[in-house]
């Protein structure tokens, strides 16, 4: 499924598989052995036997080397497949139709491309990666209790369906590969760490954001003293979002809050203004509206920044 001829476009001319050469070689060596065998009248049994075993232990080892660039391409499969691509020399798009043979609904995933580029020095560029994540459609869902839409370009890949997705590309030589997939039963089949390391980090960020909006405002409605509790609450998660920002680093957790809280902030500020509630009802009233929905999507976020990682195929 990931082979040149799906992937790059290029025509490539007829050549033996490695299973075809690993099944011609073994089959030389049993030739190459009975030859062997023919000229061996005269021996006795213990240079006949030390013949056999050199030979066989020969026919063992060069399997073992041609079958390896098989097993590596059957680790290197997803359940998120490339079926075709088709390029267009006008708009310099790549377009990619995938499909979801998992059986599960994908979450996220990764998609990488390269187009052989060296930078000034003749190194290789490192590959471009194309990441979706669609849990928040997912979150949104599930605190609806309705069935989430699957129909949006960039939602819940459902399962067996199918999607187009086109990437910029200089020319046809662009080569791309799914590289990560992150199901919605938290579980991802892994071949870019990076790419991996980039959903947690940006997960576990927004989720620890949450976390502190959460207990900054509990501790403000738990204070009976403070007649704003929404005020306070914003005036300390500002505190927070300065510290936040100064960690500018999107590859670690802790540098993914600031999103987060500024989203929080912005909520927390609206309660201030006047009529803004459509209900009758406290301040203390709606913050606690407020709190207990924020506490319900940490706890449905929470499973998806512990992603179990699958075996490789």
């Amino acid at each position: 499924m990931y082979g040149n001829e799906m992937r790059y476009g290029h025509r490539v001319p007829t050549r033996i598989t490695p299973r075809q050469a690993t099944r011609g070689t073994v089959h030389a060596i049993v030739l190459k052995m009975r030859c062997r065998l023919q000229r061996t009248e005269g021996w006795d049994d213990g240079q006949m036997k030390r013949t056999i075993f050199l030979v066989a232990l020969n026919a063992i080892w060069l399997a073992v080397a041609l079958l390896a660039p098989i097993l590596r391409a059957q680790r290197q499969e997803t359940g998120l497949i490339i079926q075709s691509w088709k390029y267009d020399p006008e708009t310099k798009g790549l377009a990619l139709k995938l499909v979801n043979s998992s059986g599960k609904d994908i979450i996220a995933y990764n998609i990488s491309d390269s187009d052989g580029s060296r930078d000034y020095y003749g190194r290789p560029n490192p590959p471009g990666e194309h990441l979706e994540d669609a849990l928040g459609s997912l979150i949104i869902a599930q605190m609806s209790g309705k069935e989430p839409d699957k129909d949006k370009p960039n939602g819940i890949f459902a399962s067996g369906a199918t999607r187009t997705l086109i990437l910029g590309a200089k020319d046809i030589s662009v080569k791309a590969v799914v590289d990560l997939v992150v199901y919605a039963d938290a579980t991802a089949e892994v071949l870019n760490e990076h790419a991996f390391s980039q959903v947690v980090a940006i997960r576990t960020g927004q989720l620890m954001a949450m976390q502190k909006v959460s207990e900054t405002t509990h501790r403000a409605l738990e204070d009976a003293t403070i007649t704003n509790p929404g005020a306070a609450a914003v005036e300390k998660l500002k505190r927070e979002l300065v510290e936040a920002k100064k960690l500018n680093n999107l590859e670690v957790a802790e540098g993914n809050r600031a999103v987060g809280l500024q989203s929080a902030i912005a909520d927390l500020e609206r309660y201030q203004q006047p009529n803004f509630f459509s209900k009758k009802g406290t301040e203390r009233d709606h913050l606690r509206e407020y709190v207990e929905d924020l506490d319900k999507r940490i706890a449905l976020i929470l499973p998806h920044t512990q992603i179990r990682v699958l075996e490789s195929k």
